[in-house]
């Protein structure tokens, strides 16, 4: 597993990375590369009229970041929508089968990707979906994720014992590179979900969080640059090669 710098040693979360040398990237995938939280949201909100219930922003937030099985025990328990887990997830899985294939790259996000693979930084993507998800959401998009190095997914992966908002996935991810990072202080991680900067903050991995613009700002707090979109990315504040070059 890869070594965690002791807190004391940690730079500060709430500014920019300059002095860094990042060597890996790891990105997650719903509402980061693929404009995907919205589908999820949408389709959340259709079973829940379904049953005569309501699905609102403020359950959406507890859910984002989460895998679908917790999404789905959190979302049951909270309206009360007569269906097992599974049920629902099967549901689920018969309405994003028609809708999720349409989802798109967010803005900025295959600029930066292509940029970093010209470069030869080593990519992944760390993501709560399944793997059969995964595939529905990306075969429109398959070109631009054989650009990454590996996908790993906490819904599939045994030796990721716990989900985000726990450092496991991040940790692990970083692990499985050809060349890992000496420590985990070199990998950058994007974000979108509150869980899942926790997670990077809990790996010891300064984060880059573009939040849903509804999320309270106050649940930023601890990622090292906050920003509205991807376009606004500059990587050489990371160390990384900046754009041009």
């Amino acid at each position: 597993m890869i070594r965690r710098p002791p807190r004391s040693t940690l730079f500060p979360y709430t500014t920019l990375f300059r002095s860094a040398n990042v060597t890996h990237v790891i990105f997650d995938l719903d509402g980061l590369l693929l404009d995907t939280e919205k589908i999820f949201e949408k389709v959340a909100c259709m079973i829940a009229e379904e049953h005569g219930k309501k699905h609102t922003w403020k359950l959406q937030l507890k859910i984002m970041g989460k895998s679908a099985k917790v999404g789905a025990e959190i979302i049951l328990q909270e309206t009360g929508i007569p269906m097992t887990v599974e049920q629902y997830r099967q549901r689920t899985n018969e309405i994003c089968k028609e809708i999720l294939p349409a989802a798109e790259i967010n803005p900025g996000v295959e600029k930066l990707v292509r940029h970093l693979k010209c470069h030869q930084i080593p990519m992944a993507v760390a993501t709560s979906s399944s793997n059969n998800s995964i595939q529905i959401k990306t075969v429109r998009h398959l070109e631009f994720f054989s650009l990454f190095d590996h996908v790993i997914s906490s819904e599939e992966e045994p030796e990721v014992k716990r989900s985000k908002p726990f450092p496991d996935i991040f940790l692990f991810c970083a692990s499985r590179f050809a060349n890992p990072p000496t420590s985990s202080d070199k990998v950058l991680v994007f974000e979108d979900s509150y869980f899942g900067k926790e997670a990077a903050v809990a790996a010891r991995m300064p984060i880059v969080m573009i939040p849903d613009q509804r999320l309270d700002r106050s649940l930023t707090r601890g990622a090292t640059l906050v920003l509205d979109s991807m376009e606004q990315f500059k990587p050489d504040d990371f160390g990384l090669p900046p754009y041009g070059n």
